[in-house]
């Protein structure tokens, strides 16, 4: 078990005490294993690439149902929007609260919070 993850009620999710999005999940299974959000993982290499280093932290991911595969992510205590399908990641300008976040995306959507590109 890393510092990504703990167990409530025999489930494993991700390591965050908000609650997600409407409509998202925070179940870990959901998200892809270690070789994505490790410490050497795929996200932390992309990153990496801006000069962003420090643990990545997966929080919130849409329905595995869902048509799109995005992320809010954590990084060294900045929250970032990530899609799993394009490889893309971009800076949460505002809000800067994570419960503040969840609340925008459920009443606006994430594809309207306000973002910087990286790099």
């Amino acid at each position: 078990m890393s510092s990504l993850t703990k167990v409530v009620n025999g489930k494993v999710v991700t390591n965050t005490n908000v609650k997600p999005p409407t409509g998202w999940t925070v179940n870990y299974e959901d998200f892809g294993s270690e070789t994505e959000w490790g410490e050497d993982g795929e996200v932390a290499d992309l990153v990496s690439a801006y000069g962003i280093s420090g643990q990545v932290k997966p929080l919130f991911r849409t329905r595995y149902s869902s048509n799109e595969v995005i992320f809010v992510i954590e990084i060294n205590e900045q929250y970032y929007i990530y899609n799993g399908e394009s490889g893309w990641v971009q800076r949460i300008v505002t809000p800067t609260d994570l419960k503040e976040i969840v609340e925008f995306i459920n009443e606006q959507g994430w594809f309207r919070l306000e973002t910087e590109n990286l790099g």
